[in-house]
């Protein structure tokens, strides 16, 4: 099980909404939004949780099993996947009927 963890530095940023409720998680992608903009911010975001990389992020790296498989443009990356793991990753995503 992964803990969520914050560097000293703040910006490097490890699984940070992972248990938490949908009103909370809403609450924090906000804070880290706006912490980003107003104090010009960059977090490296390491999740699993793609909604929040697509709210967060506007370049995105993949790895499968630690090794880099494709990188890019979030919308790039996210939307046209290149790589049969990025592809699975997505299409592992719960989708409403």
């Amino acid at each position: 099980m992964h803990d969520t963890h914050v560097l000293r530095d703040g910006r490097i940023v490890a699984e940070p909404l992972r248990g938490l409720g949908l009103g909370t998680r809403v609450r924090i992608v906000d804070l880290l939004v706006s912490l980003c903009a107003e104090r010009d911010l960059t977090i490296l975001l390491v999740s699993h949780d793609l909604g929040v990389v697509t709210e967060l992020c506007a370049h995105t790296a993949v790895l499968e099993h630690g090794r880099l498989v494709e990188q890019g443009n979030t919308d790039a990356v996210l939307g046209a996947p290149a790589h049969p793991y990025t592809r699975k990753l997505l299409s592992s995503v719960p989708r409403l009927p």
